[in-house]
């Protein structure tokens, strides 16, 4: 039997980054039949990676902690448990990851950027991108190796069977996710804003969230006493809130990874964007059809595309 091609997925970036890969996976297991796919990703986003349709396995590293500086990178390689990987996908092309990449005898080593480091990359054809969004440029990548046709999918996530009292209570319930603080205050939805929402939209509202800009939401709101608000903010993990999204009727996002989630989630996603310098990020409306990307954040508009997509 002929041995499995190992391929390797280096990523730890944010929520968003990871999801975004998984079309490649999915393309790497419709042409190797006979593949393992690996993901090597920070211990924050473990569970992200996990939980990727196509994922074999999944290994932690902690390249700001236990893993960080030239010596920890070494003992990393010699305890690494694949020691014949086909293909490397440093994704980005960032300096560590392409040197992980060489470091541990990849075959090919395919990644976006041309610099220094990236003469250590290894392919057999030349890549051509078509400049398009992440989502297809990632699965551009594989095209260093094979000349087989790749498919622009759409990204699945599959969580595991709910175990938390919070999202349990949710079952049988017809809500919308509201997620609307990112790693960054300049691509949130305003607090009067979100508070708007709660009031005008005919359906429960579930708030997804984690972070100080989050917890500052949450006590904004905490006097309002809502019927139709069930306040999660600080209660759930990544994988909870995945849960919580894949129980729901649809989500209305700031550009953050649970926008990403909803769409591999296949449900009504409205993201809500205040920042244009990353349109290559936005969901491709021709693989994600429940989706809508917004620049006028007028609640009026959101609700009324949410229910355009519900519909």
């Amino acid at each position: 039997m002929e041995e499995k091609k190992v391929f390797l997925i280096i990523n730890s970036y944010f929520i968003g980054d990871i999801l975004l890969v998984n079309p490649l996976i999915q393309n790497i297991k419709r042409i190797y039949k006979n593949s393992l796919v690996v993901m090597l990703t920070s211990p924050q986003l473990y569970d992200i990676a996990k939980y990727q349709q196509g994922v074999d396995d999944v290994i932690i590293w902690d390249r700001s902690g236990k893993d960080k500086g030239f010596f920890n990178m070494i003992k990393f390689i010699l305890k690494f448990p694949y020691k014949k990987i086909y293909a490397s996908f440093p994704i980005y092309s960032t300096d560590r990851p392409t040197i992980l990449a060489k470091l541990l005898g990849s075959k090919y080593i395919l990644g976006q950027y041309r610099n220094l480091i990236s003469k250590l990359q290894k392919r057999k054809y030349d890549i051509k991108f078509s400049g398009g969004k992440v989502q297809k440029t990632n699965i551009e990548l594989l095209s260093g190796i094979t000349q087989e046709e790749l498919t622009d999918c759409p990204m699945k996530f599959c969580p595991p069977p709910v175990t938390s009292e919070a999202v349990k209570n949710l079952e049988n319930k017809d809500f919308i996710v509201l997620s609307p603080k990112s790693s960054r205050v300049s691509k949130d939805i305003p607090n009067d804003k979100v508070q708007e929402i709660i009031e005008k939209i005919d359906k429960t509202i579930v708030l997804i969230g984690g972070g100080e800009e989050a917890q500052k939401l949450s006590d904004f709101l905490k006097n309002k006493n809502y019927d139709n608000l069930i306040n999660l903010i600080g209660k759930t993990n990544l994988i909870e809130s995945a849960q919580v999204i894949q129980l729901s009727k649809g989500c209305i996002s700031a550009d953050t990874g649970m926008l990403h989630m909803s769409c591999a989630l296949d449900k009504a996603t409205v993201g809500v964007y205040y920042e244009q310098n990353l349109d290559s990020y936005k969901p491709n409306k021709d693989i994600y059809p429940k989706s809508a990307c917004l620049d006028d954040d007028s609640v009026e508009n959101i609700l009324n595309t949410m229910n355009n997509l519900l519909n």
